[in-house]
């Protein structure tokens, strides 16, 4: 697996949107730590309906289909960076905000030849090669918890030239919630997954001098 050098690890290390505000502070995505200390009393439904709640939370992407890339000689390495927003309406139960344990991302590459499948969430404090995010929050005055992710695609996944590669995006959320059958407890509560489908194709401009050498 071909590890980025250091000045395309620099840029992949840049928060997505970077061009945007910071965003505001939030109270911070609950750890097993915390959640313990929530008891069910602060549910706003029984804790059965609160877990069924939970499970069927839709998330929506927003995250663009389809990107060109131009001039690409063979041999040069090249990364394209695919930022990626996924949010949370949580408005029908604002209490399942604090048991929100981390949103989670899968990258996968159509291409049989070089394949690429990798996951990565929020909660984990290693840095991952392909998906990086920025620190979930509350957008201010909702009920919405929405994360920021950048996706790295190596020019080894690129298609061929006029070729056309896709490659999928999977969100879930996880929550951790009260285990009523064990005291202190918690257990994973994996809301539905969203897929976004976006491609890739390499082109040559009419005034390359690619077009030479082709």
């Amino acid at each position: 697996m071909r590890i980025l050098a250091s000045t395309e690890l620099q840029k992949a290390s840049l928060p997505p949107h970077s061009q945007a505000s910071t965003p505001p502070a939030s109270p911070s995505v609950a750890t097993q730590g915390e959640v313990s200390v929530h008891t069910q009393a602060e549910m706003s439904l029984s804790p059965t309906a609160f877990t069924e709640f939970c499970s069927h939370i839709p998330i929506v992407i927003a995250m663009e289909r389809h990107a060109d890339i131009f001039d690409i000689s063979a041999g040069i390495d090249v990364t394209r960076y695919f930022d990626g927003t996924a949010e949370l309406d949580m408005s029908a139960n604002p209490a399942a905000m604090r048991f929100l344990y981390a949103f989670e991302v899968a990258l996968q590459s159509g291409d049989p030849k070089h394949h690429l499948n990798e996951t990565a969430n929020t909660a984990s404090g290693v840095m991952n090669e392909y998906i990086l995010f920025e620190k979930p929050y509350v957008v201010p005055n909702t009920a919405v918890y929405r994360c920021r992710f950048r996706l790295a695609v190596c020019s080894y996944l690129f298609p061929r030239h006029g070729q056309i590669g896709f490659f999928q995006v999977r969100v879930a959320a996880l929550f951790a919630i009260p285990d009523p059958t064990s005291p202190g407890g918690t257990r994973m509560i994996r809301a539905p997954t969203a897929v976004h489908r976006f491609s890739l194709q390499v082109k040559v401009s009419p005034g390359s001098v690619l077009n030479a050498v082709r």
